[in-house]
């Protein structure tokens, strides 16, 4: 994955939103946490096909 900007601590955070948390919501917070970002992911904004991911 190539990184597009240097994290910075005082930035916004990186909202992820949408569907499927259990796979690409959860990969994109991943790689964001790995490389530096603060994310947030609000759970009144995801969802997923099974109730028991999150």
């Amino acid at each position: 994955m190539e990184q597009v900007a240097e994290p910075v601590a005082d930035s916004n955070p990186l909202v992820l939103v949408g569907v499927t948390s259990s796979r690409c919501i959860r990969a994109a917070a991943v790689d964001s946490l790995q490389h530096g970002y603060r994310t947030l992911v609000p759970a009144n904004a995801i969802s997923d096909r099974a109730e028991g991911p999150y």
